[in-house]
């Protein structure tokens, strides 16, 4: 037997991975307040949205990545009872 998941943690998406300018996170919500977080290489976190309240059914955040280096991202995003990290590639 493996491990359940949320089914929030199951779907969440991430296109177009690697990235140049722009991201978006696609994920289902249950209708709860969620926070999106980036760490470098290094588990330096970069960027923060605070937490936002997302309606139930699918919803979608854009991460503006003009501002970063290109390398290897971790994309974080959690709630009240989740937490599911994705890997993404900023390129030039």
């Amino acid at each position: 037997t493996g491990i359940a998941e949320d089914a929030t943690t199951r779907e969440l998406e991430v296109f177009p991975n690697p990235f140049n300018q722009s991201t978006t996170l696609y994920f289902r919500s249950n209708g709860e307040e969620m926070r999106v977080e980036l760490f470098n290489s290094l588990g330096q976190r970069v960027r923060v949205q605070e937490k936002t309240y997302f309606a139930a059914g699918q919803n979608s955040v854009t991460i503006d990545g003009r501002d970063l280096k290109a390398g290897h991202y971790l994309v974080r995003l959690y709630g009240k009872n989740f937490s599911v990290t994705r890997a993404i590639v900023k390129v030039s």
